[in-house]
């Protein structure tokens, strides 16, 4: 309704902006700026998110050599990566690094703790 009614000023992707910004301010108490005049994608192509964005079972170090590779810091990247943070992962993102048929193994890129919880959520029979 807002970018209906005040389409010349703000776009839906404004609002997503903002909305990425309030949360991080408030969760994290992170203050950054964020300007207004986003445009809304006309076209979404399939293959431009498969080249671009990483794959969900990356590891922290491929995340940061990925997005240095577009001169984007660590600290951007946490940044980013928080801001889309909402939603949810299914299992089968990351069972790979968790479980090796029903042996236990832990990813060298997940901590021990961390994948312990993580095998609490994902039994090694997940799909």
């Amino acid at each position: 309704a807002l970018e209906w009614s005040c389409s010349c000023a703000v776009s839906c992707a404004d609002i997503l902006a903002f909305a990425a910004h309030d949360n991080i301010t408030l969760t994290g108490n992170i203050v950054y700026s964020v300007l207004a005049g986003h445009h809304n994608g006309r076209v979404s192509i399939e293959k431009d998110a498969l080249d671009n964005l990483p794959p969900p079972m990356f590891t922290a170090q491929q995340l940061i050599d990925r997005f240095k590779n577009r001169t984007i810091t660590t600290e951007e990247m946490v940044l980013l990566s928080g801001a889309h943070t909402i939603g949810r992962s299914f299992s089968s993102s990351f069972i790979g690094r968790i479980w090796n048929g029903n042996t236990t193994i832990v990813d060298a890129g997940l901590s021990p703790s961390y994948a312990a919880q993580l095998r609490v959520l994902c039994p090694s029979n997940t799909s």
